[in-house]
């Protein structure tokens, strides 16, 4: 290479650099822009990670780590609870450890076609859940609710299933 190409190459690779990090920069600022139709914003982007990981653990029996994002309460989300942290945490976790060892309870297998958006300013976030019951797997189409930016409970398509009393964040169920 000749010294002529390699000043044409070096003043090439800040352009470069400037017209990445310009683009990047666009792309990130344009993202979280609320829309109008409640897509793409930092609220509803973490609210996806969030439910991610609760669903994952959820699923892999790791319940401690998936209360970290429920809202608990005593019947009433607007109340809160008396109980402590640690004692809501056991109530929940060991719910979901038996619902999950009786066979004949209902519990989370797997969930696809996660969506999570803001909606007149509430968080939705809607997935296809296979739930397990008795033996049997089933697909309800799943709203998960939220309360304080948490998950406080699973709603499905149907009347109260035992899956969403045991997965809610209700610890008066």
């Amino acid at each position: 290479m000749n010294k002529n190409n390699k000043k044409i190459h070096k003043k090439g690779i800040p352009i470069a650099v400037i017209a990445v990090a310009s683009t990047i920069v666009i792309v990130t600022v344009a993202f979280f822009i609320p829309k109008n139709n409640g897509s793409f914003n930092l609220r509803s982007m973490t609210a996806y990670f969030q439910v991610r990981t609760f669903l994952r653990n959820v699923i892999s029996g790791e319940y401690e780590k998936a209360f970290e994002y429920v809202y608990y309460y005593d019947e009433n989300p607007e109340n809160g609870s008396e109980k402590t942290y640690d004692e809501a945490k056991k109530i929940w976790c060991d719910r979901l450890l038996s619902a999950k060892e009786n066979c004949f309870s209902e519990f989370l297998a797997e969930y696809k076609n996660l969506d999570v958006f803001l909606r007149d300013g509430e968080i939705i976030a809607t997935f296809d859940a296979t739930v397990y019951v008795r033996g049997i797997d089933k697909q309800y189409n799943t709203q998960i609710k939220f309360y304080n930016d948490k998950i406080a409970g699973i709603s499905c398509e149907q009347v109260l299933t035992d899956f969403e009393k045991t997965i809610s964040g209700n610890l008066g169920i």
